[in-house]
């Protein structure tokens, strides 16, 4: 090497920098004498880590630190092939070249016969074929040897006959040269110590095996001696190391050639000898043991007079006489506990458990979860609590995996290495070697290793200890499951109680509602809770003047910042459909809604929600479905409202049509032969259902979402035709599930939208459906609803809506106990239907049956029912052949025929069952206790009037629900249970009394009818 030159090139860039000698020192690591010896050339052979390291603290690279008069070109073959040129790397071409190269290269300087190189790549043909590509390929290799060489310079590849020479000969051009020059300097070096520092350097050039990726050469004998001429400077490392009684310098490179050379006496010799001689003679002495059975079972002799002599000297402490040495570092680098640390005492509990039991392997714990989750705080929580198992110390190590900057694998093992005492020149240069080198220094101490912030499984590797002592802690937002035998830990969000008593303790104020408020809005996630509790005690009050993310912020504590983090961890599909996400407002999403919003398949997107799912940045719940903590949805909604105006109407747009599409093909199966109004959905397929049971299991899993999505588009004037047009898509499901807040509230608004826009007919539909909502608990403002649908649907000349509504009004007469007037509406709805839809007609019949019923007729009200069975019948609607045959079976229990009346109960009960309808089922139930009771039987009355008001207290179909409790109330009077009838009659009278319903006054008699309390 010209180290005057590269003096002159370190000097001049630190002159230019305008820095004294002291300070690149400091910089560098390395002591001012250090930097004044390479300045002026003193330094015979500078050490490779010296050199990057001044490199680094210059801002050189390797290539300008080079002087010009040496090559530019450097050929490794101590590890996979490489040429680089100013460290840049060559393409070498196709494999075949490449193996051309390689076996030139590992004879540098020596002529290669021809056929050697045929029978090395080619197997030994000696073809025209082969010895053609074999002349295009040394052809290529020159061309490619020149780059960036002067013209003047020496050829590299030459031909001489039928032999090819690599004619390097300059340690600098070659790997394999200057290896074997730093061997020859140490074995003449004249002195241990000279010779300690020269074969480090020597063996610091191998990156692994030689030309480790070319499997087909492996064979060849060159590659043999290359692995025996390493085996020998191990040795006389070794050799060194324990003359100049430093085992300790030499020991993680003689386990790393001990673990490849197993048969090899000398190598098993010299670590038994160096083990002893650093203290650790039963390690020593199993290594004999696992020797003597190497040899025993793979070569079937005993330990020869080398590994004997070592146990003999093992045995009597015949060692080379160390000097002092200072204590051996213990690491103690775990960063303080949180004074306030409060909750995780589950998680605590149990990460310190596994921690703490005997291990036959390297224990390894990962906590992941989202950014700002307490992951780190958690880690270093439990590293204090048990770091009196790990007596040799514990590391921590910030890995930075969520940040653009993470730090490689190598330079972590690097910088453990010198927590746990091994000097810089001692450090392999590969991280393969490091690995094997951490692992060794490490194979007799207990050690926790905390390694924060880790990228990925792939990032934590190379970083694992491989022995039973040391143990890992991990923390990433990666998930982890995929490293071997690895203990998961994934953090919540803090349930709201530790929420409370975290933001109290940081903001140093009393627990109040006003403090649980905060908490929920921090969602328990516990940055959010420290950045709130924070501002909270600067303030001294809860009131922060702030909405938004941007109240979670203070100082250098961003949950905004935290979250971004992640958000750089994904890759672009991944990354749009995040944005993409903050345009829903829905708690959850669907596969094939995320493909909706990127436009792309639905493998695409699976993917694409896998990849959030990777980071915590949505959480997978059941059925494929994905959500979102509501601070991160904040911030997707944040970046989404960044987005091109283009990019969020034409995602959205494509979600509504979806959902429009899938929600129309769902009512229909719900409600078959439904007419919808016209609308443009393109090509869209929606969500392929095929039963009934799947399009109401779909309504409900997506019910949430429907809401929030229909009330996105009827608040965006660009998309609120969309939003009306979701009205007569969902009434058929929300006809199923009874009375809504949310279904009502966007109702009003697709009222208005339409009274504002004059569309009379669909205005006509949506005050129906209000109708059919507020009758549920107020009968009174659901007839005059109805009338205002009808005169709607007339002034429009829209019977689709007005036959409904006249049935709809008709229903709620009936209930409110105005029969008269029900029976009008009825029988106009039946002139109407027989002009214009026999299905109209069969719901008009069988309303006219349960009026006349009621009216005392009993007969008629027969004759009404069969005819409205054959007509559900004919129709092929399933749903209200139940209710007709519920309907016949009340008529049959008024007359008496109690028989007839129970066996069209268990026909309709049957059906309802097969369709899967439990409201339905219910009503049936409720039915059937009111034959019951009837034919005297309270005690099977109760038994089904009991389910029935179960499931309508659930769905919220008050009516229904008042009028099974005031049954249930006489059949527990006939039971003599004064008690339960009183309890049940009150919550009938409260639910029926709010709906002003006609058996108000029954239910009232009854009550006062009931004997004092005792």
């Amino acid at each position: 090497m010209d180290v005057e030159g590269l003096g002159k090139i370190v000097a001049a860039r630190r002159r230019a920098l305008v820095m004294t000698q002291q300070e690149l020192a400091d910089r560098a690591g390395l002591s001012v004498g250090a930097v004044r010896d390479v300045e002026q050339g003193r330094t015979r052979s500078p050490r490779p880590a010296a050199i990057r390291r001044l490199g680094a603290a210059l801002g050189l690279s390797a290539e300008d630190l080079v002087p010009h008069a040496s090559s530019p070109l450097r050929l490794r073959v101590l590890g996979p092939l490489e040429v680089s040129v100013r460290s840049r790397p060559v393409d070498l071409g196709p494999p075949k070249q490449r193996e051309v190269l390689a076996v030139l290269a590992l004879s540098p300087g020596t002529p290669v016969h021809r056929d050697a190189i045929l029978d090395a790549v080619w197997g030994g043909s000696s073809s025209e074929a082969s010895v053609g590509l074999l002349q295009t390929y040394v052809s290529q290799l020159r061309r490619v040897l020149r780059v960036g060489r002067p013209a003047r310079r020496r050829e590299l590849l030459v031909s001489e006959g039928k032999r090819y020479r690599l004619a390097v000969s300059d340690d600098e051009e070659h790997d394999l040269l200057e290896f074997r020059a730093l061997v020859r300097q140490a074995a003449g070096a004249g002195g241990r110590e000279a010779e300690l520092e020269l074969l480090e350097r020597a063996l610091g050039l191998f990156r692994g095996e030689p030309l480790a990726e070319l499997e087909s050469l492996q064979s060849l004998p060159e590659i043999a001696g290359i692995r025996s001429e390493r085996v020998a400077a191990v040795l006389a490392l070794a050799d060194a190391g324990l003359d100049l009684g430093r085992p300790d310098v030499v020991l993680p490179r003689l386990r790393v050639a001990a673990e490849a050379e197993p048969l090899h006496s000398g190598v098993q010799a010299r670590l038994m000898l160096t083990l002893a001689a650093n203290g650790q003679t039963a390690a020593a002495l199993k290594v004999f043991e696992t020797a003597r059975r190497a040899l025993g079972e793979e070569l079937g002799v005993a330990p020869d007079h080398v590994l004997l002599a070592a146990r003999h000297r093992v045995l009597r402490r015949q060692l080379p006489a160390a000097p002092d040495a200072p204590a051996a570092v213990v690491p103690a680098q775990l960063p303080p506990d949180t004074a306030d640390f409060t909750g995780r005492r589950a998680e605590t509990a149990r990460l310190a458990g596994i921690l703490s039991q005997p291990r036959a392997a390297t224990v390894v714990c990962a906590i992941t979860g989202a950014g700002g989750m307490g992951k780190t705080a958690l880690a270093v929580h439990v590293g204090h609590r048990v770091r009196h198992l790990f007596p040799d110390g514990q590391l921590h190590l910030d890995l930075r995996g969520a940040g653009r900057d993470a730090v490689p694998a190598g330079e972590a093992l690097a910088e453990m290495l010198r927590a746990l005492g091994m000097p810089e020149s001692s450090l392999p240069n590969t991280e393969r070697e490091r690995a094997a080198m951490f692992r060794s220094v490490l194979a007799d101490r207990k050690v926790l290793v905390v390694l924060d912030d880790a990228r990925d499984p792939a990032h934590v590797r190379p970083l694992l200890p491989g022995s039973a002592g040391s143990a890992v802690l991990v923390t990433s937002r990666h998930n982890m499951a995929v490293l071997p035998g690895v203990h998961g830990c994934g953090l919540d969000p803090l349930p709201e109680a530790e929420s409370v008593a975290l933001l109290s303790r940081v903001a140093d104020l009393a627990a109040t509602p006003e403090t649980r408020a905060h908490a929920r809005r921090c969602g328990g996630l516990p940055l959010a809770l420290r950045v709130t509790g924070a501002r909270a005690k600067v303030r001294k009050s809860w009131s922060t003047g702030e909405n938004g993310l941007g109240s979670f912020e203070l100082d250098d504590l961003s949950v905004a910042a935290t979250f971004a983090l992640s958000v750089d961890l994904l890759d672009d599909h991944a990354s749009t459909l995040f944005r993409a996400l903050g345009l829903l407002e829905g708690p959850d999403v669907s596969v094939p809604v995320a493909a909706r919003l990127l436009d792309v398949a639905e493998a695409d997107a699976a993917a694409a929600l896998a990849g959030l799912a990777q980071v915590h940045l949505v959480r997978q719940g059941a059925h494929d479905r994905h959500s979102m903590h509501d601070l991160v949805h904040a911030y997707a909604a944040e970046l989404a409202a960044a987005e091109p105006a283009a990019f969020r109407s034409q995602a959205l747009d494509r979600v509504l049509r979806w959902y429009l599409v899938s929600a129309r093909r769902a009512s229909a199966l719900v409600k078959p032969l439904i007419e919808f109004w016209p609308s443009d959905t393109g090509d869209e397929p929606g969500m392929p259902l095929t039963s009934r049971h799947h399009a109401m299991a779909w309504l409900e899993a997506e019910r949430a979402n429907l809401m929030s999505l229909m009330r996105q588009a009827l608040s965006d004037p660009a998309l609120d035709d969309l939003g009306v047009l979701f009205v007569q898509a969902l009434q058929s499901g929300f006809n199923e599930w009874g009375v809504s807040e949310k279904w009502e509230e966007n109702l009003h608004l697709a009222r208005e939208i339409t009274r504002r826009k004059g569309e009379l007919a669909k205005q006509a539909f949506v005050v129906q459906c209000i109708a059919r909502s507020v009758t549920c608990y107020d009968l009174q403002n659901g007839v005059e609803l109805y009338s205002e649908a009808i005169s709607l649907a007339r002034a429009a000349g829209d019977h689709t809506s007005e036959l409904p509504s006249l049935i709809n009004l008709g229903v709620a007469l009936h209930n409110a106990g105005n029969l008269t007037e029900a029976a009008r509406f009825y029988e106009e709805a039946l002139v109407r239907g027989r002009e214009l839809d026999p299905r109209v007609e069969g719901y008009a019949l069988a309303n006219l049956a349960a009026v006349h019923r009621d009216l005392g007729r009993t007969d008629s009200a027969v004759e009404y029912a069969e005819r409205a069975l054959s007509i559900a019948r004919e129709s092929g609607d399933q749903h209200f052949q139940v209710d007709v045959m519920d309907d016949l079976a009340c008529t049959h229990r008024a007359r008496g025929d109690y028989a007839t009346a129970f066996a069209a109960h268990s026909a309709a009960l049957h059906l309802a069952r097969e369709l899967n309808d439990p409201i339905r089922e219910a009503i049936v139930q409720a039915s059937t206790g009111s034959t019951h009771l009837a034919d005297g039987e309270a005690d099977a009355a109760i038994q089904v009037l009991f389910q029935a008001v179960a499931v309508f207290e659930e769905s919220g179909e008050d009516h229904e629900y008042g009028q099974a409790l005031h049954l249930l109330g006489r059949a527990h009077l006939v039971t003599g249970d004064v008690a339960a009838a009183r309890f049940c009659l009150q919550r009938a009278l409260a639910v029926l009394s709010r709906l002003r319903a006609r058996e108000v006054g029954e239910v009232q008699a009854l009550l006062n009818d009931l004997p004092d309390r005792a």
